[in-house]
């Protein structure tokens, strides 16, 4: 039964990886294909304008490489998971919850970025059991 639970664990933090990074290269792609890339505001991050939309682009490929590297090899792209899913976890941590620019539409976009950012939190604690061996 453990092992079920490490491999259903795994795969969240594969999952969550992947559609993270695929969210954040289709923000920094759209911004600089219809030329708002200087005017792009994203309050969970500190950066803002073509920076904020170079970091997304940069991100979204860390993040791809560090989930289909832990997804599909078994060599050493599998420490890059953990590493990419504690830093952008404590990106929307910060971000989200201990910024003072950071404002809130209302009870449910509270609601939605608290299940994101706790889906990510535990996404980064699932991509730990990368660094235990596989059988």
């Amino acid at each position: 039964m453990r092992r079920i639970i490490e491999f259903a664990l795994r795969v969240y933090s594969y999952v969550m990886s992947i559609a993270s990074s695929l969210g954040l290269l289709g923000l920094a792609v759209v911004a600089k294909m219809s030329g708002e890339a200087d005017s792009l505001v994203v309050q969970a991050l500190p950066w803002k304008g073509e920076e904020l939309t170079n970091w997304l682009l940069g991100l979204g490929i860390v993040g791809l490489i560090s989930g289909a590297g832990a997804a599909f090899t078994k060599g050493p792209l599998r420490f890059l998971l953990p590493l990419w899913s504690v830093y952008f976890a404590y990106l929307m941590v910060k971000g989200n919850f201990l910024s003072t620019t950071k404002t809130f539409d209302g009870p449910t976009e509270f609601y939605q970025t608290i299940s994101y950012v706790a889906g990510l939190v535990v996404s980064a604690f699932a991509s730990l059991l990368q660094l235990k061996k596989r059988p």
